[in-house]
């Protein structure tokens, strides 16, 4: 609806001039003055009554098309957003870590109660690590617990694997991938025009691009896109098509009803008005900056002026947002491809952590048996997972340049594994789109490598009981089996498949490929999403979802968890040139086998993560985290 409303007053002045009786051939009669004044009355209310309904009519239409179904804070009975009145981000980099701080201030506009729901979307590297919201004198905190001590939930998703949203008893029961990519509060009754006050802290680990430079991005839900009327209009349309899209792919109808969170996590973050918006980045770098930069805003470097060296700077915007944009910042370490070492210190002093172990069970119990220092130190190592907190950390950040470091680098000989959906909605045009493209692949692949197909529906066949090395004879036997691929394997598991997969030892000096192609979705896309992250440090996803009806959360959520990419197929276009762009992706120069040794002294109880061997591409950055803890006070007799 479009256009002025009018004044409720001009109704009543036409209306004064002419009085409808009701009768008579509807002709019009004369009345006298009392009876006049009191219909006067009447229909001044009648129109005023209709002109509030007019106006909130308009009202609702603006607030649909204005907010659209995004993480932020949800009405739960409709699924818009409350709007955002004010933000205010606090951040500090430290080292190739990143601590953040938001203060999010959100309106109640309607003049009714509302049931509000938090969503926070969290990539493959951010985790909340602190939460407070304030509503009407109530205080909402969170607390870390083990997942199998929490209380009346249950989150056993074998029983539940159809959905990916529940609710029980006021807990939120996500799949396993939901589990690790969102964050979801239920804030319970907010009244009409009451303001919540959101806090929340996260910390997450920034991300190296391939010159060494380091690129930090705020979340789209501290600084939202103000958009016009129209902007916002089709941005609505778009994303309730992506939203329709999800569903049609990753859902069947009784899936879509009740209040799935899922679909909210495509759609891009809008506010309807300009808000309250600061921002402030402390950088405290592992070496010397070589500069900071922006491609969005102007920004303003402050230095303390008793600095001793370049490498603490303080970010904030030197002109006020603009609301149609994010704010991204660029920093660039005058040493990109050093490693780096970050020590944090635990919250504990080495007293006052003797102190805690005296009054834990396991210490106790076992040093009453064995006072040995060696049953101390066997008790401390086994408790390092548990007090994590409690001990110094030390991260490793390395971004290594390979042709630099490896002039001679070849390309990756991986391990090609080819996962080709044969369900029985792949059959016509799709089994033969990617019969044509996968011939063309196969002949693509380089001597020395290995390679493996497995054709899957509601059982899998494998080409060869495990891969096998690539040459002429291996070659005929993969295109043989690609011309006899047939669209008649009923429904779609792919959970067995990657488990078969999985199962099978990692060949040194072949990271391990995978390349997927289906044109639907699974039952369980939390276990496989979550199933590929646990393997993420061996094994690389490349993803291609062909057609309409093809699950993007699966599609892009297995490429996203392995560092891969994610492809899509519309109508018309060729499956090859994508399958070929990704295949050379896969063979780009790549470092593998690699391990990383801590040198500690004998008396040093560490725990170290990753334990297990990996690779890297060109961009790549190898992490390594240590928790170690100082035992030599419990060796007496240690000689110096």
């Amino acid at each position: 609806m479009q256009g002025n409303i009018a004044d409720p007053q001009l109704f009543t002045r036409y209306f004064q001039l002419l009085i409808w009786n009701g009768g008579q051939g509807g002709q019009l009669k004369q009345t006298s003055t009392s009876e006049q004044d009191k219909r006067l009355e009447q229909i001044k209310q009648l129109w005023t009554l209709l002109y509030i309904c007019v106006c909130l009519l308009v009202y609702l239409h603006t607030k649909g098309k204005c907010s659209n179904k995004m993480p932020g804070l949800i009405n739960r009975h409709n699924n818009l957003n409350l709007p955002l009145k004010a933000s205010e981000v606090t951040s500090c980099m430290i080292g190739y870590s990143l601590g953040m701080s938001a203060s999010l201030v959100y309106t109640n506009m309607d003049d009714h109660p509302v049931e509000a729901l938090f969503i926070y979307p969290l990539d493959e590297f951010t985790t909340v690590i602190g939460f407070e919201a304030m509503i009407s004198g109530r205080i909402i905190t969170m607390h870390i617990k083990d997942k199998a001590k929490i209380d009346n939930c249950n989150f056993d998703c074998c029983n539940s694997s159809s959905r990916s949203f529940q609710k029980c008893q006021d807990h939120f029961i996500l799949d396993e991938d939901l589990e690790r990519t969102l964050f979801t509060v239920s804030f319970g009754i907010i009244p009409p025009l009451e303001t919540v006050t959101v806090l929340i802290n996260t910390s997450l680990e920034l991300q190296t691009l391939p010159n060494g430079t380091v690129r930090l991005q705020l979340p789209s839900l501290y600084v939202p896109r103000v958009t016009s009327s129209r902007t916002d209009e089709q941005s609505s349309t778009e994303n309730e098509l992506k939203s329709k899209d999800r569903f049609r792919s990753g859902f069947t109808p009784q899936h879509q009803s009740g209040n799935s969170l899922v679909k909210h996590l495509d759609n891009e973050v809008t506010n309807p008005t300009t808000y309250d918006f600061s921002f402030k980045l402390e950088i405290r770098a592992p070496c010397l900056l070589a500069g900071v930069e922006s491609p969005t805003h102007s920004i303003r470097a402050d230095a303390d002026p008793s600095a001793f060296c370049a490498s603490s700077v303080m970010i904030t915007l030197a002109e006020e947002h603009t609301f149609d944009r994010p704010v991204e910042i660029i920093i660039h370490p005058s040493e990109p491809h050093m490693p780096h070492i970050l020590i944090e210190s635990g919250d504990m002093t080495p007293d006052e952590y003797e102190q805690f172990l005296k009054g834990r069970n396991d210490f106790i119990k076992g040093t009453r048996k064995d006072p040995s220092s060696e049953k101390k130190s066997e008790i401390i190592r086994k408790r390092l997972n548990k007090d994590i907190g409690h001990n110094p950390v030390i991260m490793l950040n390395f971004c290594p340049d390979l042709k630099t470091v490896s002039p001679d680098l070849r390309m990756a000989q991986g391990e090609f594994i080819f996962l080709i959906d044969c369900s029985g909605s792949m059959s016509g045009v799709n089994i033969s789109c990617v019969k044509d493209a996968m011939l063309v692949v196969l002949k693509s692949l380089t001597s020395s490598c290995l390679f493996n197909i497995i054709g899957f529906g509601s059982t899998f066949w494998t080409l060869f009981p495990a891969s096998r090395s690539y040459n002429e004879e291996t070659l005929a036997v993969g295109c043989d089996y690609i011309r006899k691929l047939r669209a008649d394997m009923g429904g779609t598991n792919l959970l067995a498949p990657l488990n078969w997969i999985f199962h099978q030892p990692i060949q040194r000096e072949h990271p391990r490929l995978l390349f997927i192609l289906t044109d639907g979705s699974v039952s369980n896309t939390g276990r496989v999403i979550e199933l590929i992250r646990n393997h993420a440090r061996t094994s690389r996803c490349y993803t291609f979802g062909i057609g309409q009806s093809t699950c993007r959360r699966l599609v892009q959520g297995l490429a996203s968890a392995s560092k891969g990419a994610a492809e899509f197929l519309a109508e018309g276009e060729r499956l090859q040139p994508k399958m070929i762009k990704s295949l050379k992706k896969a063979m780009a120069p790549v470092l593998s086998d690699i391990t990383i040794e801590w040198f500690f002294p004998s008396t040093t109880e560490v725990l170290l993560s990753p334990a297990e061997p990996t690779f890297l591409y060109p961009g790549d950055r190898l992490i390594g985290y240590c928790v170690m803890c100082d035992t030599s006070r419990y060796h007496a007799n240690l000689k110096s």
